[in-house]
């Protein structure tokens, strides 16, 4: 990480059993919030546990997406305690941290099919869902759940933990996947624009596939950083 400090983990502060919302970005939230209230499908919800990151912190590929969506069932199927601790231990557990939405417990849920759907040709070419996992880290702008994507007035505190993981990946040389708001990631992360391991965009980012047709020609780059 060259001179840079090390920032410290905010979410290992959160607990599964109080509110879904780190200490220093309430306030933020509420403005955000206030901000929004006239358009619902915007303003984050905190009945859902956060999922700012997912996946090793030493993954070869890095997909960086928006903020996580809301689902039919999502509230009900995050919320177990069974659950619950799979998802803390992907903010405790750094190298071995689960890519919890494609593992098996997850698999009938909301997550674990959006998720499958979106990583099913990956998967299938290393080796199964269970293999993929252990090969691919999530990063989302912020990680508190909303129907639709709209940018925080501000960065939220706990945003630098993200643009932190993302700078992580570009010193470990890790192929890097623009899903979704390539401006902001850019902005966030000046250093990515220049990164020659990243891939700009997606054929469809509304998609979201990592699928050969959405890759275009940079499918057989994820393929190699995969190992494939």
């Amino acid at each position: 990480m060259g001179n840079r400090r090390a920032l410290s983990n905010p979410w290992l502060e959160l607990s599964p059993d109080g509110a879904f919302v780190l200490r220093d970005d309430i306030p933020h939230v509420k403005e955000f919030n206030r901000h929004r209230h006239k358009d619902p499908s915007h303003c984050i919800q905190l009945r859902l546990p956060p999922s700012p990151f997912i996946g090793s912190t030493v993954a070869p590929l890095v997909i960086l997406l928006a903020n996580p969506g809301i689902g039919r069932g999502d509230r009900r199927e995050q919320t177990t305690p069974a659950a619950l601790k799979e998802i803390f231990a992907g903010f405790q557990k750094g190298r071995t941290a689960p890519f919890w939405p494609l593992s098996d417990s997850f698999v009938d849920t909301n997550a674990g099919r959006w998720w499958t759907a979106k990583t099913r040709e990956l998967a299938a070419e290393v080796g199964g869902r269970a293999e993929l996992a252990k090969k691919i880290q999530g990063i989302e702008i912020h990680g508190y759940h909303s129907e639709k994507w709209a940018a925080p007035l501000t960065n939220f505190p706990s945003q630098a933990y993200g643009f932190e993981l993302v700078r992580r990946a570009i010193d470990r040389d890790a192929l890097i996947v623009i899903g979704r708001a390539q401006k902001y990631w850019y902005s966030a992360v000046p250093e990515l624009r220049q990164y020659p391991r990243h891939i700009e965009s997606l054929v469809s980012s509304r998609s979201a596939y990592l699928s050969q047709r959405n890759l275009g020609t940079n499918y057989h780059k994820v393929l190699r950083a995969l190992g494939v």
